[in-house]
């Protein structure tokens, strides 16, 4: 565990987001919960306690991407960081990617990615994060935006079922799963109330 003077310490985290939107959406989700735990953003990577990487793996471009990144935060973090690296490259490669990569603290799929906090803690990487928050939080979380605040994605739905040869979004991200249009609009409504003119949706 990273241990600082419990009076005046907050964990920090820094997010590098590579690929889709879909990813971006994913980030704001678990920098969201990282937030409400009691960590805040850090926006120089070389300063904060959690360098966080969401990573892309739909084409062989974005893996050997992937691979470029976390080597080169790997030989540049401190002893004293938690790196962990989420998403696709995740979901795609499995537990091969512990081997591979020893300099990576923690490894998250796309569906274990908003647990990022709890195992946190599970691990006990960082000290810090305020898990009973997290279980008095209810409902879509959007106060964290890694897009200019006049602009947002709306993810409207997960995953494919076509299960086409040539694709990987099924293994990824799982079979098709849309949201509930009440969730959809009411998010839509939140994203307005905080300044937001303009909606991309993604599926």
């Amino acid at each position: 565990m990273r241990k600082r003077d419990k009076s005046s310490y907050i964990p920090t985290f820094h997010f590098i987001n590579l690929g889709c939107p879909k990813n971006i959406v994913d980030a704001q989700r678990v920098a969201d919960r990282l937030e409400i735990a009691g960590f805040k953003e850090e926006r120089e990577a070389s300063e904060a306690d959690l360098i966080v990487l969401t990573t892309c793996a739909f084409i062989e471009a974005a893996v050997e991407e992937s691979v470029d990144e976390i080597l080169r935060i790997g030989m540049s973090k401190s002893e004293r960081q938690v790196f962990a690296v989420l998403g696709c490259l995740v979901s795609r490669e499995g537990e091969k990617l512990c081997d591979l990569f020893s300099e990576v603290d923690i490894f998250l799929s796309v569906k274990e990615m908003p647990a990022l906090p709890e195992k946190l803690a599970e691990k006990n990487l960082i000290e810090g994060p305020n898990l009973q928050a997290l279980k008095r939080q209810d409902g879509l979380i959007l106060n964290k935006l890694f897009t200019p605040s006049h602009i947002a994605y709306l993810k409207i739905s997960e995953g494919c079922s076509n299960n086409c040869a040539y694709c990987l979004i099924p293994a990824i991200r799982g079979p098709l799963s849309s949201r509930r249009k009440d969730d959809i609009l009411s998010e839509a409504c939140r994203l307005g109330r905080k300044g937001v003119k303009e909606l991309v949706v993604i599926a």
